[in-house]
């Protein structure tokens, strides 16, 4: 079966988004903390007999890279937000994306065709309630 992906939902998007943002850019600034704290360590090693400005490393690195994951995690998501409403402001024009669903043993997955006959009494009362409504109303003028 072929669906087209007609909306998405933007605060849902936005609430995954930031979730695994966060989580990728905290990973990122703790592996490139570490390395940029060696750096420094190793190149105040070499410098040693000179005189250099404070440099952070250790714990302040730490730190700082929680405050960037947050602020990259904060800059994707409304990134993020921004391509979705694009999105969704977009497919009245251009149409969907288009994917095919299948089941784990290959088999199309094929819908539940809806309750018509359902529908059909809710809208024959409704309209058995309008018409009921007029004829009273017709009747007392």
């Amino acid at each position: 079966m072929t669906v087209e992906l007609r909306r998405i939902p933007v605060w849902q998007m936005a609430k995954i988004g930031f979730i695994v943002f966060f989580f990728l850019s905290f990973a990122l600034s703790l592996i490139y903390g570490s390395m940029i704290s060696a750096i420094i360590n190793l190149m105040g090693s070499f410098f040693s007999g000179m005189e250099m400005p404070f440099l952070p490393s250790g714990i302040p690195l730490i730190f700082l890279g929680i405050f960037i994951s947050i602020l990259l995690s904060i800059l994707y998501t409304l990134i993020l937000m921004f391509l979705a409403l694009i999105y969704n402001s977009a497919v009245p024009y251009v149409g969907g994306i288009h994917f095919e669903l299948h089941d784990l043993e290959g088999n199309i997955f094929q819908p539940h065709e809806p309750d018509w006959s359902r529908v059909d009494r809710i809208v024959s009362s409704t309209n058995e309630d309008e018409m009921s409504a007029d004829k009273s109303k017709n009747e007392s003028e």
